[in-house]
């Protein structure tokens, strides 16, 4: 709050912060295919493949918004920051994910259907890996220098 405003006519993201959203999304999006790839190398039902990658794609936004709180402090640090606002959109994004899946009019509408509770453990895991691997190297980021604080 004691900084200046910046100026009008400057950047909102530098360089620096699209190039490294611009990665994060490139290496989510490879774990997505990874799994297509795999339902399509054991034949997967193209219906089960579908709510797999869509739950995967879930599971991946809700871990964006957890790592993104900070461009520099760990998810260790940003976890003990309160912020209600992100439970609740935490549990809402579950929620329509659940609801997606689970619901008939909605199976129908985008043609998914009940997977087993294995592809949700791969698809979280995925997503995990795709995600959190930023976070090993925000301390080395804010060490040198690589990112504002």
């Amino acid at each position: 709050m004691m900084q200046k405003p910046r100026k009008f006519a400057s950047n909102f993201f530098s360089w620096r912060e699209l190039s490294l959203s611009l990665l994060q999304g490139c290496i989510v999006a490879v774990g997505l295919l990874s799994i297509l790839f795999f339902c399509i190398q054991h034949s997967v039902n193209p219906d089960r493949t579908r709510t797999f990658v869509f739950s995967s794609l879930i599971f991946s936004n809700i871990l964006l918004t957890i790592t993104g709180r900070s461009k520099t402090n760990t998810i260790l640090t940003t976890i003990r920051y309160r912020n209600h606002l992100l439970t609740y959109m935490v549990l809402l994004q579950l929620l329509f994910l659940f609801i997606f899946i689970g619901w008939g009019p909605m199976q129908q509408i985008f043609s998914f259907v009940a997977i087993p509770p294995h592809f949700y453990l791969i698809a979280f895991s995925v997503s995990f890996l795709t995600v959190f691997w930023i976070e090993l190297f925000k301390p080395v980021m804010k060490k040198w220098g690589l990112q504002k604080t």
